[in-house]
């Protein structure tokens, strides 16, 4: 074709698409920009395949909490709900300041905890692929696989600056969300702290808020208060969040009345308010929460309720911020499913929880600790910590010969750090539990001390 020609037919196209542009409605130029790719890409690629790809980049690029799950990807969301699939046990976060992938906590006894990744690791590749730009659905995706597939991690471990690489077993990953204080040597939790001169402090955590959550939690606190338990100290620190219905039964528990967490849609209007069922057991239970900056979404909500309602005091450091509500629309079952930021939530004192991406440190959000009960952990005594912490989830002889012999067998460098520094010291170094356990015994003493007062004015 003479170059005069093509010059002409070049700029014909370039004006007809301009004209398409302009006369189409905005919706049309996706469909047109997909029918293009289709007759002009140098390799054949499916038509479904190029929707797709529009679908997961509309989302992707509205917040770092949408994300578009194809077909196979529906499966994936069922998992999450019924908290069992296959993996390596890991809950993560997005860093908003960082946008790294960071572990906010592995579940107790999964391929990733037995081999020591921990709260605060920085996930860098998966199979050699770069995490860099990668929302955490991605990073799930790659992450979950058949039970007994390998997957190979590159860590960045807190506090460290040269990355460890591990290679982990994909199993049946069963969340159980409610722990202990430590292990008996039969695999069942003490939920009792083991401290000299204290009162019977009853000891929670939860890790994540599931379909059970609410009901595991409700059973542990009676069978502690059977067994005399004087104050709870709930633990949240490193948990991710979970159901929004897990948290708000989990406050009811507590609550005699009164707002628990209001969602606010579009331009700020109120979508539903949540309040107390007025049936709640544990009215007169002495309490203190603990957070950390891994404690987000229906964690903050149940900070933000105990603390709002003034019926327990937050201990520890400000949480992530992470306060919106996704909602799922499906598009039918060769199209899959859009995950949308839909609202956010607002706590009972009308603050907003969420964090945006551009907002400053002195901006309202998140759950802070209560004046006189923030204590920063960072740094080495964070990771100290956490080494800590799970080998005392694992403290029952048979779970620590298979930990130990995983981190001796050149499984796991960070395991064998973990044990070797687990069996020189003890876990009570911790000061934020400390702060709590401070205030607890006050409380415990000051409605022991009503109790006297009231028994000697009784007639």
């Amino acid at each position: 074709m003479p170059l005069t020609n093509l010059r002409i037919l070049l700029l014909f196209i370039s004006v007809g698409g301009a004209c398409a542009f302009r006369a189409w409605p905005q919706e049309q130029i996706l469909s047109f920009a997909i029918n293009q790719v289709k007759l002009r890409y140098v390799s054949p690629v499916e038509r479904q395949t190029l929707v797709n790809a529009a679908l997961d980049g509309l989302a992707r690029n509205l917040d770092r909490y949408s994300s578009y799950f194809d077909p196979a990807g529906m499966s994936r969301l069922k998992e999450d709900l019924d908290k069992q699939f296959g993996g390596i046990g890991v809950e993560i976060l997005l860093d908003p300041k960082t946008k790294e992938l960071v572990v906010a906590s592995p579940l107790v006894d999964s391929p990733a905890y037995r081999a020591g990744v921990r709260a605060g690791d920085k996930i860098v590749e998966i199979d050699g692929t770069s995490t860099k730009g990668m929302s955490v659905g991605d990073v799930a995706r790659l992450l979950r696989g058949p039970p007994g597939q390998s997957v190979r991690l590159k860590l960045l471990p807190y506090g460290k600056s040269d990355p460890v690489e591990l290679t982990l077993i994909r199993s049946i990953i069963q969340e159980y969300t409610v722990l202990g204080d430590r292990r008996r040597p039969d695999g069942t939790w003490d939920y009792f702290l083991d401290m000299p001169n204290i009162p019977k402090i009853g000891y929670i955590r939860i890790n994540s808020f599931g379909s059970q959550t609410h009901t595991e939690l409700e059973k542990v606190i009676d069978e502690l208060l059977r067994q005399g338990m004087e104050g709870l100290i709930l633990d949240l620190r490193n948990d991710p969040g979970g159901l929004l219905g897990s948290a708000i039964a989990v406050c009811d528990l507590f609550l005699p009345s009164g707002v628990v967490v209001t969602i606010r849609g579009k331009g700020g209007q109120i979508r539903e308010v949540f309040t107390a069922s007025g049936k709640g057991k544990y009215l007169e239970l002495p309490m203190a929460v603990l957070v950390n900056q891994y404690s987000a979404s229906a964690a903050e909500i149940v900070a933000a309720c105990m603390q709002d309602h003034k019926r327990a005091v937050v201990v520890g450091q400000r949480t992530f911020g992470k306060g919106t509500v996704q909602e799922l629309i499906e598009l039918g079952p060769r199209h899959g499913i859009l995950k949308v930021t839909t609202a956010t939530y607002w706590r009972p004192s009308n603050k907003q929880i969420h964090r945006a991406d551009d907002a400053k440190e002195e901006d309202d959000w998140g759950v802070k600790p209560d004046p006189g009960y923030e204590v920063p952990v960072e740094g080495e005594v964070f990771v100290r910590l956490v080494r800590l912490r799970m080998y005392r989830d694992m403290a029952n002889q048979e779970m620590a010969r298979q930990y130990h012999a995983q981190s001796t067998s050149g499984g796991s460098t960070l395991a064998a750090e973990s044990g070797a520094l687990a069996e020189s010291a003890e876990l009570f170094d911790d000061p934020q539990l400390m702060k709590a356990v401070e205030y607890m015994k006050a409380k415990v003493q000051e409605k022991t001390s009503r109790q006297v007062v009231s028994a000697a004015l009784a007639p």
